[in-house]
């Protein structure tokens, strides 16, 4: 079962890029690279309000919600091996959308998310390892995990005194 995702899922014509979910429209003589926008269709599904998505950079909240996460760890890992997001792929969507879903709904669509690295691969001409992509995907899981943990917000709320009880320092 594909869910859907909270971001419009391009898909490009001639001279259109149509979203699979919703059917928004954009002439690529108006947006030439792949466009990023919240799917209200997407938004619905996953019980997010799309305002939230939608002025998410208007709010630092929810502007770190979509940037901080499991997919932003495995778009770090994936660069260290010198694969980057491009203006024609959907990564930077499927990023946020891991980020949304945040590390505990990652590591339950792992086999999800193992096909959209199994799809851009095969899209790249790259070699492909099914396997390798767990392995990734579980250790940006962790470092999302561990990213969370080492915020003074994580703990109980105080700001940590140097030497005291939040203290991550020691």
């Amino acid at each position: 079962m594909k869910t859907a995702s909270v971001f419009c899922q391009w898909q490009e014509s001639e001279s259109l890029w149509t979203c699979a979910q919703c059917g928004a429209q954009v002439a690529k003589a108006a947006i030439p690279s792949r466009p990023l926008a919240a799917c209200r269709v997407g938004a619905d599904a996953n019980g997010i309000p799309f305002r939230s998505i939608a002025d998410a950079r208007r709010d630092p909240k929810v502007f770190e919600r979509l940037t901080t996460g499991p997919g932003t760890e495995l778009k770090k890992l994936l660069a260290a091996f010198g694969i980057r997001a491009t203006d024609t792929c959907p990564c930077n969507q499927y990023a946020v959308q891991m980020n949304v879903w945040g590390p505990d709904q990652c590591e339950s669509r792992i086999e999800q998310i193992v096909q959209w690295l199994r799809d851009e691969a095969a899209r790249r001409h790259l070699p492909f390892a099914a396997f390798a992509a767990r392995r990734l995907i579980t250790l940006a899981i962790r470092n999302a995990r561990r990213a969370t943990e080492d915020t003074p917000a994580a703990t109980d709320g105080r700001t940590p005194t140097p030497g005291g009880p939040n203290d991550t320092q020691r």
